[in-house]
């Protein structure tokens, strides 16, 4: 076929359409895109410009933390507080105890923290003694980076105890994060005695160290951990949970998710210090390993009741841990 480059054919007038729908749909194609591309930038853009939060990340464990307030022209009173909080399972259980001094007044207060995480804030009753007088507040905290931050609003008795009205903003107390082993020497360690475990938590009578062989090369099951704010942990799966003390100062156990192991220490008067444990890595969905791992980590003294079952005592009379064969 001769083609002719003057004239207008039929077939120039095909080539022509389809030409045209080729640069149509190229140009419909690439409009696409970019309105694609112009959204996901807008998106990144609109999420890059929302408030960042510091939503409460905790685990199971002991934290620590201290306050120094030096006394000023405007606020004459120093003080010094110290804060140790115990966290299991979303509970905590701790200590607070400080001094303050100005010019008309020095007194000193410690008292026991007992409470939980709610919506990412530490929510804590401070039950506390100061000059002989007991008294009650409700404090809340949150966990930032190495700080605890307390918020602190107006209080007003509710009930016999100091609760914060939260009007308006509220001033913010920061304490700083601390070695645990540097404040061991704050709170004098208790005396063994009949009292140390909460009556009514285990069964009642003499909880005395003892030979601490008889514990050793049995397997013993974990059977409820006691809080001393009432709170109990009871395993959901029952002889899942065990821990086995050989001679050679080597532990082993298992949970409801993984076998671990590690190290331990007796010391006099019924002390128990235990070395890192190491695990096996595992996943299981809903297990309490963590709260149980966590617990005997923390423990520090041993004993048996009178029915031969183990107690480990979790530290500043915070807890206990028993356990059965």
């Amino acid at each position: 076929m001769k083609i002719e480059w003057n004239k207008v054919t039929w077939y120039s007038k095909l080539i022509a359409v389809v030409l045209f729908l080729c640069v149509f749909g190229i140009g419909y194609y690439s409009g696409l895109k970019n309105a694609e591309n112009i959204k996901i930038d807008k998106y990144i853009k609109s999420i890059s410009i929302l408030p960042i939060t510091n939503p409460l990340h905790t685990i199971d464990g002991k934290y620590c933390f201290n306050r120094n307030q030096i006394a000023t022209k405007t606020e004459p009173y120093s003080s010094q507080e110290h804060i140790i909080l115990n966290i299991l399972d979303n509970k905590v259980i701790g200590t607070k105890k400080g001094n303050q001094s100005g010019p008309d007044m020095t007194n000193g207060y410690e008292g026991e923290l007992s409470g939980s995480i709610n919506n990412n804030e530490l929510e804590l009753l401070y039950s506390y003694i100061i000059e002989g007088s007991k008294g009650k507040e409700l404090e809340i905290y949150n966990i930032k980076d190495n700080s605890l931050i307390k918020k602190r609003w107006v209080l007003e008795e509710k009930g016999g105890v100091l609760t914060p009205n939260k009007k308006g903003e509220p001033k913010l107390i920061s304490y700083s994060k601390e070695d645990c082993n540097i404040i061991s020497n704050i709170k004098p360690e208790q005396p063994i005695a009949n009292n140390l475990v909460p009556k009514g938590k285990l069964p009642i009578g003499s909880l005395l160290p003892v030979d601490f062989s008889k514990i050793q090369s049995s397997t013993w099951f974990w059977e409820k951990t006691v809080m001393s704010n009432n709170i109990t942990v009871i395993p959901k799966k029952a002889n899942m949970f065990s821990i086995t003390f050989s001679l050679d100062g080597n532990m082993s156990g298992k949970t409801d998710c993984n076998g671990f192991s590690g190290s331990y220490k007796i010391g006099s008067d019924g002390v128990i210090t235990f070395g890192s444990l190491a695990s096996t890595l595992m996943y299981c969905e809903g297990s309490q390993e963590q709260v149980f791992s966590n617990a005997v980590g923390m423990s520090n003294r041993y004993m048996l009741d009178p029915s031969g079952n183990l107690v480990l005592l979790l530290p500043y009379d915070s807890g206990s841990i028993l356990f059965k064969k």
